[in-house]
């Protein structure tokens, strides 16, 4: 009996002591850790693997326990889905020597955290993180009151901020990236080690003093000069750097104790980006765009776009919920809208029409409501868009109703954009206490952006489904005749370029140097005068040219191989040389179109009148005749009007606007290929005529030939019948 019982003792005990234990699979050791299927707190000492991918609906990995080994296998967490609370992927708080790697931390929700939804370590020290990638949080990694944590081989791309440290010190960062963000790192003055670490294409660059002036004449002598220091604002003390401008214009570069200096003649009007890759002391590097304008700072677009009460989508930073955040489109709201929260409310863009290249003024429209008695608000702007309470230029807003319609104007702003794509460019914001933004059809709430343009008026990308943070316009600029875009792209773009201001017709378009049609990776869409649609289906830095021409003589800025400008009569035209003429030569043309060349001892030119679907006129002087040639056909032409044929012309293709001919030098006299003039009154056109075909009339004669033998066969035989019918 007392077997029994102890027994029974025994299997009780090992039931509390397996209770007390986690219920996760394996036994918690290097060799066979424990496996985790779900998020989860972890609070015992030893190794965790994470065994699938999770889609975390709060704070995924609360880690509780010292001496923890987390590995996330190769998976990814996906957070911000629909939480409730202040949310993240891994979450470390008052505990030592915890690993974390292997894995990726993303947010594809509709809210943001405070702390991130990445990693948050808070008053921990001894942490090792390292191997993971993270992807659109709004910050990466949060670190606060730590010491002594190594973070190493981190990614990051899209995310708001990479690093938030506050009151951390005695913390080392190795092999570090971070791309297409906002603010890489927010740091006060704790003291940390960066070592191999690259920062890429960030709203707001951490190792350099960003440029203030960024507006210059054309033809100016630019001088700008850029600052290098450590992400925690230390001086460097030696760098190295490469550096590159588009348009590509010839530039200096004069090397300080830690500075660069560059100068270059500002030639050309448009939109500047100078490219620059710095790295400091052998290990920090940085590379990031700087946009500057060239040219007329009086061409201004005003852009109204309306507020609505949903959370933006495009990876703002926002509150747990979207709570204080609405966004701003081009579409006004057709219900009543509105965007509530106890102490601020934050509107952001949402949609891109146009490119802010130079933002000058923001007149906003506030319909507000409160639901206490206080008397005003404030309004206020962000440049990067954050998310926290309190912006610059704060102006008040004074309620005398609910609700109270509010103007709030902001003048002379003068702020430059260098990455617009990627939605962090602005924020507006309205502060006080249970504060209501309304916007209705009757009386939307409103921002009017006003901004500054060079190069082509409109730059549009009309494609709903392209990732804009994806795409750089690096450049936009004017030349003779031409508007030249460089992009430089990760996925297919659809662009629409407007240059109604020169008040051209487009006649040709260039991709990388080819002719749009020519090229299977670029698609004309449509050309309506100065307005052109072209596909793009390939990624990567290209150059897209338009051309045109000063509407009396040619439609083209540049010569192709085997033209020469020449300046005659009304403007600008192109002469072909004798050789070219002998060999052949094509190209695209558009209406009043010249080529000039010389036949005999004269010079002659060619107008291109209409392009039709399936004809196109012209005119031969200097004598004026004017010819038709159909689509995919040829027309001989006497120039000198002597009987000797000089040219063959040939209409080879149609894209809309442009004809694609062909012209070639020949010497025929009249009849000799089969051809004649048919003479139209005024209009003399030459046809060629199709030769006649002898075989069939060699047929012919045969057919007759054997018909009359056979009569004559019939013939005979018959009189040989009569014969012998009359001897008998």
């Amino acid at each position: 009996m007392r077997k029994v019982v102890s027994l029974f003792v025994l299997v009780l005990v090992g039931i509390f002591l397996c209770g007390m234990g986690n219920a996760f699979s394996g036994l918690g050791t290097e060799g066979d850790p424990w496996q985790l299927t779900d998020c989860a707190t972890l609070n015992d000492i030893g190794y965790y693997l994470l065994e699938n991918d999770i889609i975390a609906q709060g704070d995924c990995f609360i880690v509780q326990g010292h001496d923890i080994n987390l590995s996330l296998g190769g998976h990814t967490i996906t957070t911000g889905m629909g939480a409730s609370g202040l949310f993240t992927g891994v979450a470390i708080a008052d505990i030592t020597g915890v690993t974390v790697h292997n894995g990726t931390i993303e947010f594809q929700g509709y809210e943001y955290a405070d702390v991130g939804g990445g990693i948050n370590i808070n008053r921990a020290n001894d942490i090792n993180i390292y191997d993971i990638n993270f992807s659109n949080n709004n910050i990466d990694i949060k670190l606060v009151g730590s010491n002594n944590v190594h973070f190493s081989n981190i990614r990051s791309k899209y995310s708001n901020n990479l690093l938030k440290i506050s009151g951390s010190s005695n913390n080392f960062f190795d092999n570090i990236y971070f791309d297409n963000g906002n603010v890489a790192i927010v740091t006060d003055e704790s003291i940390n080690t960066f070592t191999n670490t690259y920062f890429s294409d960030n709203a707001n660059g951490t190792t350099w003093g960003t440029p203030i002036d960024r507006i210059y004449t054309l033809g100016e002598n630019v001088t700008i000069v850029f600052d290098l220091n450590y992400p925690d604002g230390g001086v460097c003390s030696s760098f190295s750097h490469s550096l590159n401008m588009y348009p590509n214009l010839s530039h200096s570069e004069t090397l300080g104790d830690c500075n660069i200096s560059l100068n270059f003649i500002a030639s050309k009007e448009g939109l500047y980006t100078i490219d620059l890759d710095t790295t400091i002391d052998s290990n920090i590097t940085e590379t990031g765009k700087f946009s500057i304008l060239v040219g007329n700072t009086t061409k201004k677009v005003s852009q109204t776009y309306y507020m609505h009460g949903s959370a933006p989508t495009h990876g703002q930073p926002l509150d747990v919920g979207g709570s204080d955040s609405g966004y701003y489109s081009l579409s006004p709201p057709v219900v009543d809208e509105e965007r509530h929260c106890g102490a601020w409310v934050q509107i952001q863009p949402d949609e891109i029409y146009t490119l802010f290249q130079y933002i000058t003024d923001i007149n906003l429209t506030w319909n507000i409501a409160m639901d206490n008695n206080d008397y005003a608000a404030y309004s206020s702007l962000k440049r990067y868009s954050t998310y926290s309470q309190g912006g610059y230029y704060s102006q008040d807003v004074y309620h005398y109703s609910n609700p109270t319609i509010a103007n709030v104007n902001y003048s002379n702003l003068n702020w430059i954009i260098d990455y617009p794509w990627q939605f962090y460019f602005l924020a507006t914001e309205l502060e006080d206490s249970s504060v209501f933004v309304l916007s209705t059809p009757t009386q939307p709430s409103t921002a009017i952006f006003t901004y500054l343009y060079s190069g082509a008026e409109l730059i549009k990308f009309e494609d709903t489904d392209t990732d804009y943070y994806d795409t750089y316009l690096l450049a936009n600029y004017y030349e003779d005749y031409s508007a030249v875009l460089v992009i430089d792209s990760q996925s297919e773009l659809n662009i629409t370029v407007n240059v109604s201001e020169k008040n051209p017709n487009i006649t040709a378009i260039y991709y990388d140097n080819i002719l749009c049609e020519e090229d299977s990776d670029c698609e004309i869409l449509y050309i309506n005068e100065s307005v052109a649609n072209v596909l793009i289906s390939t990624n990567g830095e290209h150059t897209l040219k338009f051309e045109w021409g000063d509407n009396s003589t040619v439609e083209v800025t540049e010569p192709e191989e085997g033209e020469v400008p020449t300046s005659s009569g009304g403007g600008s035209r192109y002469s072909l040389s004798q050789e070219t003429l002998e060999s052949g030569f094509s190209r695209n043309v558009g209406s009043k179109f010249v080529w000039k060349f010389n036949a005999g001892n004269e010079d002659h030119t060619i107008t291109f009148n209409d392009i039709y679907t399936d004809s196109l006129v012209f005119t031969i002087a200097s004598t004026p005749r004017i010819f038709t040639v159909k689509l995919n056909e040829s027309v001989l032409i006497d120039a000198e009007e002597d009987g000797v044929y000089d040219l063959n012309i040939t209409y080879n293709k149609y894209y809309g606007r442009l004809a694609n001919v062909g012209i070639k030098a020949v010497s025929v006299k009249y009849g000799e290929d089969n051809t004649q003039v048919v003479d139209s009154g005024e209009t003399q056109t030459e046809v060629i005529v199709e030769p006649e075909n002898n075989i069939d009339w060699i047929v012919g004669i045969i057919i007759v030939a054997l018909i009359i033998i056979g009569l004559v066969f019939v013939n005979r035989k018959r009189s040989r019948a009569v014969s012998r019918k009359n001897r008998k």
